[in-house]
């Protein structure tokens, strides 16, 4: 289940990223950025629905019956560069097993994912959230820490027991759909 990324969907991210950049000089936030991608669904025709702030667990937006989790992230590293992204908080599990289990839920289904490459370039990141339970964990003394070959993953106590993960870009880019945008005309 995905749904088409049609020419006109691209065109309207791209009118909502112009229209942002034209009024605000900060980069788009997470609220948004959900904002931008409800709106052109809406304007593809296509069945959106969006509460604003919800923070619905791992949901912000369900369209055409697909759950689709916005993230923002970033771009960390020049040499072996990482797609950096936070994710759920899991500050009411107590063991890794259960922070996992709590994590491997069906909470979305694609993670959406806005990053700012530059200063005059956004690129969207369309992929499905990775199996952290194959990752190899171990406990450190801010959490937990995972590893899966070039990939790894941190659940953090002092920011309420909350996933991050660094995604392997160049291997990324080869095995999930992406689209760059320009800030500016």
């Amino acid at each position: 289940m995905s749904i088409n990324i049609s020419e006109k969907l691209l065109s309207e991210i791209q009118k909502w990223i112009h229209w942002h950049h034209s009024g605000y000089q900060f980069k788009i936030d997470s609220q948004a950025w959900e904002n931008i991608l409800h709106k052109s669904f809406l304007a593809c025709d296509l069945n959106s629905t969006w509460n604003a702030g919800s923070h619905s667990q791992g949901v912000d937006i369900v369209c055409e019956n697909l759950k689709i989790s916005c993230k923002g992230g970033s771009i960390e590293g020049k040499r072996t560069p990482k797609l950096t992204i936070s994710s759920h908080r899991t500050t009411k599990y107590e063991t890794l097993t259960e922070k996992l289990n709590y994590i491997s839920e069906n909470h979305e289904d694609e993670i959406w994912s806005l990053v700012q490459i530059n200063e005059n370039k956004y690129r969207l990141h369309i992929f499905k959230k990775p199996n952290f339970k194959e990752y190899d964990w171990k406990r450190t003394t801010s959490g937990w820490s995972g590893n899966l070959r070039k990939n790894k993953a941190r659940i953090q106590k002092k920011m309420s027991d909350q996933l991050w993960f660094d995604l392997d870009y160049q291997e990324f880019l080869e095995k999930n759909l992406y689209y760059d945008f320009t800030i500016f005309e």
